[in-house]
């Protein structure tokens, strides 16, 4: 079992959380657990396999035989009885199988249709023509496809000026990077960034890649004890570049990803 991010808060928990211990987003459906009982054991189920089919049979033998004579009607009677208290009882058995099997089967379905790891994205339509991230509107799109359930945490390690050069041709796909921490800022909430994560919490973290480039995460998270100047991997998906002004009067060229801190 792993960590996952919760779909209320953006927060990391663990993956067997059926509620987030921070906002008590609910997490994973429970329904269908009432249906799972305990299951028979082999040796019972054989032995009441065994009785149930051998009691309908010589009792419909034995009663066949007990009826055509006289003397022996009572006899043959009870005997038929005694099949036809097999045919419940073979019946209460597959009865009870075939119950089980559906309630289980339900259950299955139920926890498949809940889980994060297996639910399909939403369809996002990026906007490629604008590489500018503060314009082009791809900030509430990979909020609404994280929101909808793709996960970033495991996302594979990417070469941050390859994307950054071509940030349209990675929309919609998770990615990560690591670097050295440049800027790390919390935001308050009803910040424009938090606002825009739709988040109860936000931070934003800026890191430096060992060719150089610059990645500038908006968090859907606190940054926790993060300090700059240390070695941290940014998770997310790519949304634009970003041009800041710095001291000189020049301009960096950020890649702006929406995601999470791993």
């Amino acid at each position: 079992m792993g960590m996952i991010f919760c779909r209320g808060c953006g927060k990391e928990i663990h993956e067997s959380a059926t509620a987030c211990p921070h906002c008590g987003a609910p997490q994973v459906s429970t329904i269908g657990k009432e249906n799972e009982g305990k299951p028979w054991s082999t040796g019972r189920m054989m032995l009441y396999g065994i009785f149930s089919f051998l009691l309908p049979l010589i009792g419909v033998i034995a009663g066949i035989v007990g009826l055509i004579k006289p003397a022996t009607r009572k006899q043959g009677g009870i005997l038929l009885l005694l099949a036809l208290c097999g045919v419940v009882m073979y019946a209460s058995m597959s009865g009870r199988g075939a119950a089980r099997h559906v309630a289980n089967e339900l259950a299955t379905t139920e926890k498949v249709a809940a889980s994060p790891a297996v639910s399909a994205p939403a369809p996002v339509n990026w906007n490629v023509s604008d590489p500018d991230a503060t314009s082009n509107g791809n900030i509430r799109r990979a909020v609404q496809q994280i929101q909808s359930g793709i996960r970033t945490a495991n996302a594979p390690l990417a070469d941050a000026a390859n994307v950054l050069k071509k940030p349209w041709e990675f929309y919609g796909k998770p990615l990560c990077f690591s670097g050295t921490v440049a800027v790390v800022e919390d935001q308050p909430p009803g910040s424009d960034i938090a606002k825009a994560l739709g988040s109860r919490e936000a931070s934003e973290v800026v890191i430096e890649t060992d060719d150089g480039a610059i990645v500038d995460l908006f968090a859907m998270q606190s940054s926790g004890n993060l300090q700059t100047q240390a070695r941290t991997t940014l998770c997310g998906l790519p949304t634009g570049r970003v041009e800041v002004p710095n001291q000189l009067g020049g301009k960096f060229t950020h890649l702006l990803i929406v995601g999470h801190i791993r």
